[in-house]
């Protein structure tokens, strides 16, 4: 059971500071909508990726194979919403070297990065831990979803478009696009879904 609170840091009588921990649920439910995919033959081959249904979530399971070995290539991660005047905000858009992600070296200097990577590993058991990423490897994905706990423990609700691409040598290899959206634990739309 994962347990979440909130730190907080407030000034006490003697002119000093006292923490204070407060219990936090999670307020929202989160999951995928649309899945889509499109890769370079050249670098890529039996790409085959789906929505199922996992644990009251949507999920993606399949897997896929490069068509040669790749030594060094790219992420890039994009995600945007909408607002309700229709016009489309940046939440966050960030390319990191792939190799590092990998080795998980951004995780030594950063806490939530390492957390995240374990998670990603739970459904992407046979993902190498480093470069190169070796031909004819098939990497399977098993039920990959949104666990909430991950999360801060508020988001607002919404759709979210997410944008991932790997690239080697300048050229896409992989890109896998996701509708996402976000309900609050309290919506009538989520005590439907509680009772399915």
């Amino acid at each position: 059971m994962i347990v979440k609170f909130s730190l907080l840091i407030v000034p006490n009588k003697n002119g000093g500071f006292g923490i204070e921990f407060h219990l936090v649920d999670c307020s929202f439910y989160m999951d995928f909508k649309k899945l889509t995919t499109k890769y370079n033959p050249e670098l890529m081959k039996n790409v085959s990726l789906k929505l199922i249904k996992f644990n009251k979530h949507n999920a993606i399971n399949g897997s896929f194979t490069f068509a040669e070995n790749i030594r060094d290539f790219q992420f890039i991660n994009q995600v945007d919403s909408r607002k309700r005047n229709g016009k489309r905000w940046l939440v966050y858009n960030v390319t990191i070297n792939g190799c590092q992600i990998l080795e998980n070296t951004l995780g030594k200097s950063n806490p939530i990065f390492d957390v995240l990577m374990n998670e990603v590993r739970k459904s992407i058991k046979n993902l190498p831990r480093r470069c190169p990423l070796k031909k004819d490897t098939e990497i399977s994905l098993l039920n990959l979803y949104y666990n909430e706990e991950m999360f801060p423990p508020y988001l607002p609700s919404g759709t979210f478009d997410t944008f991932l691409m790997l690239t080697s040598k300048k050229k896409m290899m992989l890109q896998i696009e996701t509708i996402t959206y976000v309900e609050a634990r309290n919506s009538e739309s989520h005590r439907r879904r509680k009772l399915e």
